[in-house]
């Protein structure tokens, strides 16, 4: 029998407070969303940020992500379990499937104690694969990721690279907003990113996980971070790359994961006071927008740093 356990990672995200607060206004103007801020970046100079999102869209945005339902996952996938257990049943035999807390139980009705061995672990392997790969694709529709860890468990945690890829788009207006900030932005991707790290580093940092305040879900989309003006490592890393994505289409991108913190690696040049990751997949120079330490591309805290070189790596390329 093959044992579930739908257990959402939480990102306990590091940093220590050096950022000076920010000032955050939004408000609704017709159709519009505005968001304005001050704030005082890496080189000590006062900025200003506006830009301007339509309502609709953040509304639509908001609703595409929520925690991460573990009922009605485990009811999803026990449906798709019990249709292909109907594939083995004749009238006088049937395979029936259900769950019983994490535990998928299969009972061969009708068989009595003559099984062949070979018939019951291909009923065995087909609706525990069967199970797993709908919990998959349950996870896909909702915008997580459902990855088998080989246990018998199955580790759940929002799908930051799809969901970066999906708010490209969406940040476009961020990013023009920033790119006014720096002069020839399109040939200087490096001022840009330093540019977009001071300002999402002085949003104040939350965990997510109060509904009072946020989705309970420990991540926010883009339009969730913006709205609420809070975000921890993973929400916020998403963010940034959605608006790398949006400036520059075909920079490198990837999630990189250590054990509770995430943040992401840019296909850049690697300069000489730069951390960054030798992959299969390239050089990423380092970047953590988690704040409130205002760090600029190519910079970690050695806490991090020490994990990164222990090998505690996870890195997920972004499209």
């Amino acid at each position: 029998m093959l044992v579930l356990v739908f257990a959402a990672m939480q990102w306990l995200c590091l940093g220590t407070a050096v950022a000076q607060p920010q000032q955050f206004a939004t408000r609704q103007q017709g159709g519009t969303q505005a968001f304005a801020y001050r704030y005082t970046d890496i080189t000590g100079h006062t900025r200003t940020l506006q830009f301007s999102l339509y309502a609709d869209d953040i509304r639509r945005g908001n609703a595409e992500f929520q925690a991460w339902n573990e009922p009605q996952a485990r009811a999803a996938a026990l449906g798709a379990a019990q249709r292909a257990a109907q594939t083995f049943d004749n009238p006088k035999r049937q395979v029936n499937v259900s769950v019983s807390g994490q535990m998928l139980k299969i009972q061969l009705v009708g068989y009595g104690n003559a099984i062949n061995p070979q018939f019951g672990h291909q009923v065995e392997d087909t609706l525990n694969t069967t199970y797993e790969s709908a919990v998959e694709e349950y996870a896909h529709q909702h915008f997580y990721l459902a990855t088998p860890q080989g246990n018998g468990t199955t580790s759940i945690q929002p799908d930051h690279p799809r969901l970066a890829a999906r708010y490209a788009p969406a940040m476009a207006p961020v990013a023009q907003a920033i790119a006014q900030q720096i002069p020839g932005a399109s040939q200087s991707p490096r001022a840009f990113i330093n540019a977009t790290l001071s300002w999402l580093q002085t949003i104040p940092y939350s965990e997510l996980m109060d509904r009072a305040t946020s989705n309970g879900a420990g991540f926010n989309t883009p339009y969730g971070l913006l709205l609420q003006n809070q975000g921890d490592c993973d929400t916020k890393a998403t963010a940034l790359a959605a608006i790398l994505r949006s400036a520059y289409p075909s920079l490198p991108l990837a999630m990189i994961y250590i054990p509770d913190h995430a943040f992401l690696g840019i296909g850049l040049p690697q300069g000489s006071d730069d951390f960054a990751l030798n992959t299969a997949q390239g050089v990423y120079v380092l970047a953590d927008a988690t704040g409130p330490r205002l760090m600029p591309l190519g910079q970690i805290n050695d806490k991090t740093k020490a994990r990164l070189l222990a090998g505690q790596t996870t890195i997920l390329p972004i499209p």
